[in-house]
């Protein structure tokens, strides 16, 4: 009985301490420059363990801020407390603990200004981070897309939201989305992509460095044209292609990178070797690193009918046979740049009947052979049709 009596007394006596242990700043917010915490953090218990542990923990949360510039300790504290020295040595040794916890020294600073009649004596943590100019933008986007900066939280993609370097987009369920990036270049998100911005820079010359990871699904981009020097790489596991070109279209699936230089050059590298497209070529980087020769893309069908006008729900969209399709894409939209509302059907014939997902309205099409490995050829004509 005595022995579960000090149990429960134990128990309720250290619950507190295993909480403080576990978070001594109980709560931390990093809100417009200055660091906000649940504990107060005050001259008379600078040396307190549970302060002490939290400025520690200040301190290396600060170190993995890739983008700090300047950590300044303020000490508000009435005149009198100014004048003896003691705020001072107070900020002085929070200053210290940040650095012990890996706060570069030249970066910290402790100032202490005047308390006035209603303040609260506290030491305050401000910080600065370097501002980082977007390197991203959303033109367009339809369905579900999200994204998030570099280890927050996804929040939804609306036009006009700006990305730094980090952010990832996640395309899950969602229809189409178009990222204009800041040297001019366009990246197509297609459905079920999930894409990073690794790097965005550019030196004094304008020599331009793009480094995109593609973790899952595909996209399309169309490089803008920069100085000698430049690349523009999209990297997806240990493959990873540099590109250059007005449309070159890359999916990854089951660790395959396929790359597809519809209109541009590509120089496509995996463990074993690098193989360059010429336009008009294809490739697949397999998942054991071998870079397969690059192959003709399949020559693009002739649509025969409707080639425009109204159509009913008998109406059958043909095209031309393409030697060496075993299969083809058509995709839909309610736009030509095929943005607004697109699906897609695939078809193993040359006649397919209009999805009953077109509703009333008007729609653009197109059509891509697909061969025997999944690599997609040069597209038809836009079409379209009302129905």
């Amino acid at each position: 009985m005595m022995r579960r009596a000090l149990w429960v007394a134990c128990l309720v006596a250290c619950l507190p301490a295993a909480a403080a242990a576990e978070d001594p700043c109980k709560g931390v917010e990093y809100k417009q420059g200055k660091v906000i915490t649940g504990l107060v953090l005050a001259v008379a218990t600078v040396d307190k363990p549970q302060q002490v542990a939290c400025v520690d923990q200040l301190g290396k949360q600060l170190t993995a801020r890739k983008h700090l510039t300047a950590v300044t300790v303020t000490v508000r504290v009435p005149d009198k407390q100014r004048l003896d020295g003691s705020a001072l040595a107070a900020g002085k040794k929070v200053g210290a603990a940040l650095q012990a916890a890996g706060v570069p020294a030249v970066r910290v600073s402790v100032v202490v200004p005047r308390a006035e009649a209603d303040e609260p004596s506290i030491i305050q943590v401000l910080y600065v981070d370097r501002a980082l100019r977007p390197v991203a933008r959303v033109d367009a986007v339809h369905g579900n897309a999200t994204w998030a900066e570099e280890g927050g939280a996804q929040q939804p993609a609306k036009v006009g939201d700006t990305m730094e370097p980090g952010a990832i987009f996640r395309m899950k369920g969602a229809d189409s989305l178009k990222l204009a990036l800041a040297d001019g270049s366009v990246v197509m998100l297609e459905p079920d992509a999930i894409l990073r911005l690794a790097v965005l820079e550019a030196n004094t010359e304008k020599v331009r460095k793009a480094e995109l990871e593609l973790i899952q699904g595909g996209l399309t981009v169309n490089v803008k044209p920069q100085p000698t020097g430049s690349t523009f790489k999209v990297v997806a596991g240990e493959s990873s292609a540099t590109v250059d070109g007005a449309l070159i279209r890359l999916r990854r699936k089951e660790g395959v990178l396929v790359v597809e230089a519809a209109k541009g050059t590509a120089v496509v590298g995996g463990k074993t070797g690098s193989q360059p497209l010429a336009e008009g070529q294809a490739t697949r980087a397999l998942a054991d690193g071998t870079v397969e020769a690059a192959r003709a893309l399949l020559p693009a069908p002739r649509v025969t009918a409707p080639l425009q006008g109204e159509i009913t729900k008998d109406t059958t969209l043909n095209f031309s046979a393409v030697e060496g399709a075993t299969v083809y894409r058509l995709e839909f939209a309610e736009d030509a740049a095929f943005l607004k509302n697109p699906f897609v059907v695939t078809d193993k014939t040359t006649s397919a009947r209009v999805p009953a997902k077109a509703k009333k309205g008007k729609y653009f099409w197109r059509v891509f052979p697909v061969d025997k490995d999944g690599l997609w050829g040069q597209a038809s004509r836009i079409h379209a049709f009302t129905r």
